[in-house]
């Protein structure tokens, strides 16, 4: 990608707790004040170890936006799944443009949750491009 922005691109990566929820609540709770602290674009991704609908991920909810559902993949269709049937692994944005999003099942079984890949580009790339 060729990133030409007056501010950076902040790229963090995350793996919440899978032990409860009110737990991961905090966690998310406290990546959600660190992540509106900084300006600019934004990609937040790892295992969530919940789907996004959960309650206790609503605090990366607010201000992000779910890769998925970006490109029109409901909250419950089974092509979220990237942990046997558990649609756990996630990729929010902010600032940016989500051209494509998906789990890379053909990746094979080299760790017990199969990649979750998006094609992204800056919000607003595609109007400079039209110019």
């Amino acid at each position: 990608m060729d990133w030409e922005a007056e501010l950076p691109l902040h790229l963090l990566s995350t793996h919440l707790t899978h032990v409860g929820s009110g737990q991961r609540q905090r966690q998310a709770g406290r990546i959600a004040e660190v992540i509106f602290e900084l300006e600019g674009p934004l990609i937040l991704m790892g295992d969530l170890n919940a789907p996004m609908h959960r309650a206790d991920l609503e605090p990366l909810r607010s201000g992000l936006a779910d890769a998925f559902s970006a490109v029109g993949v409901p909250i419950t269709d089974p092509r979220r799944e990237s942990c046997d049937s558990l649609p756990i692994d996630q990729i929010l944005v902010r600032g940016m443009n989500v051209l494509s999003c998906r789990v890379v099942r053909e990746a094979g079984d080299a760790s017990d949750h199969w990649p979750v890949v998006a094609e992204l580009e800056p919000a607003g790339a595609s109007a400079q491009l039209e110019r």
